[in-house]
């Protein structure tokens, strides 16, 4: 099943690192690991790494007035995306007319 994380820039009441923390969870199994990594340089280079692997793993742009989207495609062929729109705070951001539109073709129903 794809899943679609959608979080307004204007939510006073939940950070959307929340968000982003939660999109990292799905990707973070195909990054290398940093776990037992010591030192410095060590730790940079595997970050580096982490970097390079999500720049190929996500696919990043922006749905214009509405916010950014950044997708993952799974091994399964379903797709996690995470939007990140500019306005809808905590309660309306499921009723911005960009999220609907999204959920409606991400999901098929357009």
């Amino acid at each position: 099943m794809p899943i679609l994380i959608a979080h307004s820039e204007d939510d006073w009441d939940i950070p959307a690192k929340h968000s982003q923390s939660l999109f990292e969870a799905f990707l973070d199994p195909k990054l290398p690991s940093i776990v037992g990594i010591e030192g410095t340089k060590a730790q940079l280079e595997v970050l580096e790494a982490r970097y390079k692997a999500r720049e190929a793993l996500v696919d990043k742009r922006e749905i214009e007035r509405v916010g950014n989207l950044e997708v993952y495609e799974r091994d399964n062929g379903n797709r996690v995306e995470w939007l990140q729109t500019f306005w809808g705070g905590h309660n309306r951001v499921g009723l911005h007319d960009g999220v609907v539109d999204h959920m409606g073709q991400m999901f098929g129903f357009l």
